[in-house]
C-alpha cells in the first residue's frame, strides 16, 4: 500500500474532486490551524496522479476525470472544526465526524455519514445518508434508492428518496419537507411544521404535549 501525506495550514475551504471508490473519512484534528492526514492506495499510479494543491484558504484534493471512475484509495484528513467542503464522488463511502460549515457532499452510490453540519446539501445515487444534527439556514438531503437518517434538525429540511425510509428523530421550531416513492417515514417528535408525502409508505408523527405543530400528510396507498 503507498500512500501520500498531507500537512497544510490556514484552510478555510475543502474540495475533493472525482473520487472514485474506496472511502473518504474527515474527523476532529489535534490542531486547530492545521490540516493533516493522508490518502492511501494499492495503486501507485494512482497517486501519482493525485492533485492537492493550497489555493490561499482553500486545499484542493483532486482526481483525474480519466482515472475516477475505477480509481480505488483511501482518504483521512484530521481537520479543525466549521471548515467548508465540497466533496463529489463515485462509489466512495463518506463519513465526516468533524463540525461542518456550509458544504455539499455528494455520492454517486456510496453510503455517506456525517456528525454536525451547517448549511447543507449532501446527495446519493443509491447510498444511505445519516446525520447527528443539521442547522444553520437550510439542510437539502436526498437519495435515489438509499435511506435518509436525521437525529436533530435545527433548520428547515428538505429530505427526499426514491424509495429508501425517511426518519427525523427530533425536528426542533422548524420545517419539514419529506417524501418518498415508497418508503416509510416517521418524525418521533417535532415542534415545527411538517409536510411528508410517500406514495405507498407509512407516515408517522409524535407531537410533544403543549407544543404547536402544523402537519400536512400525504399517503396514497400506505
Amino acid at each position: 500500500m503507498s500512500f501520500v501525506n498531507l500537512l497544510y495550514r490556514d484552510v478555510r475551504q475543502i474540495s475533493v474532486e472525482n473520487f472514485g471508490s474506496g472511502s473518504i473519512s474527515v474527523e476532529p484534528g489535534p490542531d486547530e490551524n492545521v490540516v493533516e492526514g493522508s490518502i492511501n492506495s494499492a495503486d501507485s499510479s494512482l497517486l501519482d496522479a493525485i492533485q492537492v494543491r493550497q489555493d490561499r484558504d482553500h486545499l484542493r484534493i483532486q482526481l483525474p476525470k480519466v482515472l475516477s471512475g475505477s480509481a480505488n484509495a483511501h482518504l483521512r484528513l484530521g481537520v479543525p472544526s466549521g471548515l467548508s467542503y465540497n466533496i463529489a464522488s463515485g462509489s466512495a463511502e463518506v463519513t465526516m465526524s468533524a463540525e461542518i460549515a456550509r458544504s455539499r457532499v455528494v455520492s454517486g452510490s456510496g453510503d455517506i455519514s456525517l456528525g454536525s453540519a451547517t448549511d447543507l446539501t449532501s446527495t446519493t445515487g443509491s447510498g444511505d445518508i445519516s446525520i447527528l444534527a443539521v442547522k444553520g439556514e437550510a439542510a437539502r438531503v436526498s437519495t435515489g434508492s438509499g435511506d435518509i437518517r436525521i437525529d436533530e434538525a435545527h433548520c428547515p429540511v428538505s429530505a427526499k428518496s426514491g424509495s429508501g425510509e425517511v426518519l427525523v428523530k427530533a425536528l426542533h421550531h422548524s420545517e419539514l419537507r419529506a417524501s418518498s416513492g415508497s418508503g416509510d417515514i416517521s418524525v418521533p417528535s417535532t415542534s415545527g411544521s411538517v409536510d411528508l408525502r410517500s406514495a405507498s409508505g407509512s407516515l408517522t408523527v409524535g407531537i410533544a404535549d403543549d407544543l404547536p405543530a402544523w402537519l400536512d400528510l400525504d399517503s396514497v396507498s400506505g
